[in-house]
């Protein structure tokens, strides 16, 4: 405290016993109750960016979800267009091949039949006028004999022939059942126990022939086209 002047004493031992020593602060106590304010504003404050953060990973996982939803869609469009090329490839390189082989085979298969037909008819008949209208003589029924001969292995061929044939064909099918048809007419003919061949003119029997070879022709390249169609389909 500072010395007031005069009129007042100054006295050094005044001084010293009104001065207030203070050695530390006091602690001071606010009591100001429960901070609930304080409680909610954490609270919300904690929540918003926590529902921010919520909502944005469930944005992303939806997000990538549907990403993967339509990679999945493109891949099995992909996948499936794929398969569809790959089949149609086989299709053409495996199902077409193998049909046009059916096809050069049966086509080979009945170009011999026919040809071994006319050169079996031949023979039989050529047998016939040569036994019948020329006289008996050295080397005559050896001859005779060859072309019977030739006849029988030709039919014999011819036979094995038609069934090969019809193996290859479906009886089901309307052109199949014509060239099984045509076949059994040929073959027929040639066997003097269903028909008495050569008591008939051989001119007729001539001509019988050529009507069930010219049948036999049609109904094939008939079968033929339709099955090259279904290759055409297939391709």
């Amino acid at each position: 405290m500072a010395w007031q002047g005069t009129p007042f004493d100054f006295h050094v031992n005044a001084v010293n016993e009104t001065l207030l020593n203070v050695g530390k602060l006091p602690t001071v106590l606010v009591d100001s109750g429960f901070g609930w304010d304080t409680l909610l504003g954490s609270v919300v404050a904690g929540a918003i960016p926590a529902f921010i953060a919520w909502y944005t990973i469930k944005k992303n996982i939806s997000a990538l979800e549907n990403d993967r939803l339509r990679q999945q869609e493109t891949f099995d469009r992909d996948r499936n267009a794929q398969l569809d090329i790959a089949a149609k490839n086989l299709n053409a390189q495996v199902l077409s091949a193998n049909r046009q082989q059916w096809i050069n085979s049966l086509r080979a298969n009945l170009s011999k039949f026919i040809s071994l037909s006319a050169s079996a008819i031949q023979n039989k008949i050529t047998w016939y006028i040569h036994i019948e209208n020329i006289p008996i003589r050295n080397g005559t029924e050896t001859q005779g004999r060859e072309f019977l001969n030739n006849f029988f292995n030709e039919k014999h061929q011819m036979v094995g022939l038609a069934t090969e044939i019809q193996l290859m064909l479906n009886p089901r099918e309307d052109d199949s059942k014509r060239i099984i048809e045509c076949l059994d007419n040929i073959i027929s003919l040639m066997d003097d126990e269903d028909i008495v061949l050569f008591h008939l003119d051989v001119g007729r029997v001539k001509e019988k022939y050529e009507d069930y070879t010219k049948n036999l022709i049609a109904v094939s390249q008939k079968c033929l086209k339709s099955e090259w169609d279904r290759v055409k389909k297939i391709i």
